[in-house]
């Protein structure tokens, strides 16, 4: 049953982007966006969405997106899958990278006209290639990588006084900080050579990055 509908979810994919290029429709618009836990990054793109520019533009926090299907909340082809472990050394990132993948396809691909900021995703080496591939399946165009970054000391007061989320792998704000010079640095080291490279400031106020990152994606799209 699985298998089937996963086929059928594929098949859909396939169709949409044959559509899109046959009746001439614009192909989705990725903007990557990364950063070390506490770096704002993921309310610097809900913030972009709440001032609406480029208008119609969605984030996509992809462990949020998991998690919401894991627990039932949101309707997926992948949802069995996620909850494999394809990587059972690594306390984050563990599930396989055909359903991640295709959760953030499904996300896209449910309202492909505009842009759509990816938070958080690819977050390893080996999420690289499959992203990659998934971009040219779906003929999406990744305008750029825009990193947030910030000090590590102001990362570890906000991390020490911001809440533990409900599900959080790991907890400790120098265990995080590590993951992510180990994993998530050299990963968006790699994106960078790819696509054009951004930094933003985390210590500047929300609003400020927010209409910089809709300035950077009127650079790339005009």
């Amino acid at each position: 049953m699985v298998r089937d509908e996963l086929y059928y979810n594929l098949l859909m994919l396939a169709c949409a982007q044959k559509l899109y290029i046959f009746c001439g429709m614009a192909n989705p618009e990725i903007i990557l966006l990364g950063g070390a836990p506490g770096s704002g990054k993921s309310t610097i793109g809900k913030r972009v969405v709440k001032k609406n520019f480029p208008e119609g533009v969605r984030h996509l926090a992809i462990g949020d997106l998991k998690r919401d299907i894991v627990a039932g909340k949101v309707p997926s082809a992948y949802a069995e899958m996620l909850q494999q472990r394809e990587h059972p050394d690594r306390k984050t990132g563990a599930a396989p990278s055909e359903a991640m993948t295709g959760i953030m396809e499904e996300f896209i691909l449910a309202r492909p006209g505009g842009l759509t900021i990816v938070d958080g995703f690819p977050r390893y080496m080996d999420r690289v290639k499959p992203f990659q591939e998934s971009m040219q399946r779906i003929g999406a165009e990744v305008l750029a990588l825009v990193t947030v970054e910030v000090p590590e000391v102001v990362l570890i007061e906000r991390l020490t006084d911001r809440p533990t989320r409900p599900g959080q792998k790991i907890q400790d704000p120098l265990e995080r900080l590590a993951d992510h010079r180990d994993n998530i640095v050299p990963t968006l080291e790699a994106l960078a050579v790819d696509y054009e490279h951004h930094e933003l400031d985390g210590t500047l106020p929300i609003d400020f990055n927010a209409d910089y990152l809709g300035r950077i994606y009127t650079y790339h799209r005009f």
